[in-house]
């Protein structure tokens, strides 16, 4: 069997290449230069690192803190990590104060434009029935004057019957639509108080249900022991919210929870779930 010299290296076998240089194989890849690692290889140490990556001896930016340069931010949309500021446009998470000068997010606006919308709808309608019920019924009034009685009293009849609709029935959405929207302006104005009022504590002492949904998510008429953080003062109120499913077990009597005062008025509480 033929060997060759070089101390039992096999047929086939290659020599490794020198330092730096291109191993066999890599056709048309470039060696990277001296010094410099390869494509996602960890710098050396006395390196410069990557677009991104801390250099040797320096910290990565702990849990919550701003991201280093070349890292990227939260995306768009994006709720901010535990700790951490929302950056500018960004909505702060329910019961997160909102930096100075943003707006509290108002997870009912939707519903508030909404109701605004169909509560112009309607008015426009009840005015616009009542119209063509008035002008139904004059022009009747005409044809009968002028010999035509039967066709005269049928729009007279129509016109009453419109006008009826428009002051008798119509009204009745109008108050429903009103009531809607007084009952989210509420839950909105609410939800504000939960992102702005005074942070404290609060036992809560009795649960009921008011029996309505909201988003599938029940609202509970809930008592509460406050203790007011700046006065020291101990005192009940009564205060409704909606509750998450998630977050009923919670939500229970004799459990401790966040509330947030209105610093105008100490009654005002906003229950934080």
């Amino acid at each position: 069997m033929h060997t060759n010299g070089s101390g039992g290296q096999g047929y086939g076998q290659q020599q490794a290449p020198p330092y730096g240089q291109q191993p066999p194989g890599m056709h048309g890849q470039q060696a990277p230069p001296y010094g410099q690692p390869m494509h996602g290889q960890q710098p050396m140490h006395g390196q410069q690192p990557m677009h991104g990556q801390p250099m040797h001896g320096q910290q990565a930016p702990a849990y919550g803190q701003q991201p280093m340069h070349g890292q990227q931010a939260p995306a768009h949309g994006q709720q901010p990590m535990h700790g951490q500021q929302p950056m500018h446009g960004q909505q702060p998470m329910h019961g997160q104060q909102p930096m100075h000068g943003q707006q509290p997010h108002n997870p009912f606006a939707q519903a508030q434009a909404a109701l605004a919308t169909g509560s112009g709808t309607v008015k426009i309608s009840q005015y616009a029935v009542a119209g063509f019920g008035a002008l139904s019924a004059i022009g009747g009034i005409i044809w009968v004057i002028s010999g035509n009685i039967s066709g005269g009293l049928g729009m007279v009849v129509t016109g009453g019957i419109m006008i009826g609709v428009a002051f008798l029935v119509m009204p009745k959405f109008v108050g429903m639509m009103s009531s809607a929207t007084n009952m989210v302006d509420g839950l909105a104005a609410k939800a504000q108080l939960a992102q702005t009022g005074i942070p404290a504590m609060a036992q809560l002492l009795q649960v009921q249900q008011t029996g309505a949904m909201i988003n599938y998510n029940p609202e509970i008429l809930a008592t509460l022991q406050v203790t007011h953080p700046q006065t020291g003062a101990s005192y009940q109120v009564q205060t409704k919210s909606v509750v998450p499913q998630i977050a009923i077990p919670r939500i229970q009597p004799g459990a401790q929870v966040q509330v947030r005062i209105n610093p105008h008025n100490p009654m005002d509480v906003a229950l934080v779930v």
